[in-house]
């Protein structure tokens, strides 16, 4: 990410964290990947329904938002939720 004083590990967390009900539990790890950056979280296990959402919206949403931020600054950047 161009502005050194925001990450994407940042932003993400910042999304993910006002969704759930134990945000100290929220993990966000970044690797890098062929065509860009990985984004993989873990969130605490009574809150994984609350990031998916119904019909899965929540996380689409959210790898959307992601997905956007990373396009704005010319990379290829996916969020994946692990398993809680």
């Amino acid at each position: 990410m161009s502005d050194e004083t925001t990450s994407y590990v940042d932003l993400l967390g910042a999304i993910v964290r006002p969704l759930v009900d134990h945000p100290d539990d929220v993990e966000v790890t970044e690797r890098p990947t062929e065509g860009g950056v990985a984004l993989d979280f873990k969130v605490n296990a009574g809150d994984g329904g609350r990031v998916v959402g119904r019909g899965g919206e929540t996380i689409r949403a959210i790898r959307l938002l992601v997905d956007f931020a990373g396009d704005m600054h010319g990379d290829l950047v996916v969020a994946d939720l692990e398993d809680a």
